[in-house]
């Protein structure tokens, strides 16, 4: 799916009627919050929440096939994992959210890729080549590093949680490594910030990555009318100066990205690997990447060679069974889990959610259910699906672009901040702008 850049840049607009307030970002401003914190929570039957999620089970993975290239659903998880960990909520009691510590740091600055950096964190980092993160293992060079009981060794441990995200992880730090190469030869793209090769090189990272996200991530989950709606007028929601991850994201509307995985991935010419599925056919988890496992990401994301990326499914309702039900967890059902988490977390319904919005609530004919209010996730997958246009609704569409931007808006090192006419120095092969292939491209060649 194809995306041209916007002449216009994204998330600078004030909220509606308040002026723009820089903020900054540090850690111990690593909270959640609420979008909505005079609406009160949705409380429903544990029954009920079963029964519920008992009607989201999906077994035909081919039946609801969307338009948009696999990766980006990988490239979702990624990017939930660099601003979202909360170590501490239980499915079996009440949560304020503003109480939750958020381990991650909430802004776009891969520090799960780089994590506190190669003073505070050098394991992450090769002794041998400074500035360069580590990547591979004697068995297999197209790995992430890890220790000698296979243990990955990265920012963030859940981005080894399957085989693809594994391998994602392995792509940007072969990006950075790649793009500190490029400058160490000599090579300028654009105005130096930084005259240290390493800062210069992680800043072009963190902008390319960030520039992805609004121009290349964001138009295949969002309506982009919506995306220039909140470049023209401003946020609506995420009015705040101080940046924080709303229980209504991270809870709910992000979460949209479980409906898009399908049971099964084809990750070269000559393998498909299953979720969750017996080892031999099985996508690794927490373990070594088998070299028949490494993933050839023309299968994933559009390219010029004759490979067609096979497409994730479309955001509804439905979970597909390898993912339904889950080896590892209690309980085992992944709806069920979301549904309860959004109950400890108070959400408030779609429907209330949706009218304090200003948008008419869907019928209650067409969400299907005997219930008179819904779980704001299933809402918002309902609404995606009756939209028709493979992406997110109204409600939940909006929630999602304007935290994303929300995040830019309040980093003070991001692109939009530092500056926001800015778009991609580094080559695009593939395409009229840089994008997820030019990235990885510039990985495989050379960041190894």
């Amino acid at each position: 799916m194809s995306h041209p850049p916007r002449a216009k840049h994204h998330g600078i607009a004030a909220c509606r009627g308040i002026e723009h307030v820089p903020c900054s970002v540090h850690h111990d401003q690593g909270r959640f919050g609420r979008l909505f914190p005079n609406l009160p929570g949705l409380r429903l039957p544990d029954e009920a929440l079963e029964a519920l999620a008992v009607t989201m089970r999906e077994s035909d993975n081919a039946a609801t096939e969307s338009k948009t290239p696999a990766g980006f659903t990988f490239l979702g998880q990624f990017i939930d994992h660099d601003i979202t960990l909360d170590t501490t909520s239980s499915l079996d009691q009440q949560i304020d959210p503003t109480a939750v510590r958020n381990m991650r740091t909430p802004s776009l600055e891969l520090d799960s890729v780089y994590g506190a950096g190669p003073d505070a964190n050098p394991f992450l980092y090769d002794q041998e080549r400074p500035g360069r993160l580590l990547t591979g293992t004697e068995d297999n060079p197209d790995d992430v590093p890890r220790n000698r009981q296979g243990v990955a060794l990265i920012g963030d441990p859940r981005n080894d949680e399957n085989g693809i995200i594994s391998q994602l992880q392995l792509a940007f730090l072969r990006f950075h490594n790649g793009v500190l190469s490029l400058l160490e030869s000599g090579q300028r793209f654009g105005p130096r910030y930084h005259e240290d090769d390493f800062r210069e090189a992680q800043r072009l990272v963190r902008w390319h990555y960030q520039w992805l996200i609004v121009h290349e991530f964001l138009p295949t989950v969002v309506d982009v009318k919506m995306l220039e709606s909140i470049e023209e007028d401003g946020p609506s929601l995420y009015c705040s100066h101080t940046p924080f991850i709303p229980v209504e994201f991270s809870v709910a509307a992000y979460r949209y990205g479980h409906s898009q995985v399908r049971g099964s991935y084809r990750l070269n010419d000559d393998k498909v690997a299953q979720l969750f599925q017996p080892p031999a056919d099985a996508l690794t988890s927490f373990a070594p990447v088998p070299r028949e496992n490494v993933v050839d990401w023309r299968y994933f994301f559009v390219s010029n060679s004759s490979v067609k990326p096979q497409r994730g499914r479309r955001i509804d309702t439905k979970i597909v069974d390898e993912l339904y039900e889950l080896p590892f967890a209690v309980p085992s059902s992944l709806p069920l889990r979301n549904l309860k988490r959004g109950q400890t977390f108070s959400l408030p319904s779609g429907e209330a959610v949706a009218r304090r919005m200003g948008v008419e609530p869907i019928a209650p004919e067409v969400l299907g259910t005997d219930l008179e209010q819904h779980p704001l996730w299933f809402y918002l997958l309902k609404e995606a699906e009756i939209s028709g246009d493979d992406r997110l609704g109204e409600v939940g569409g909006r929630i999602v672009a304007e935290t994303l931007l929300g995040l830019l808006r309040c980093d003070p090192e991001s692109y939009l901040r530092v500056a926001p006419a800015w778009s991609p120095t580094l080559p695009a092969r593939y395409k009229d702008y840089f994008g997820m292939s030019d990235l990885v491209a510039i990985a495989n060649e050379f960041g190894r």
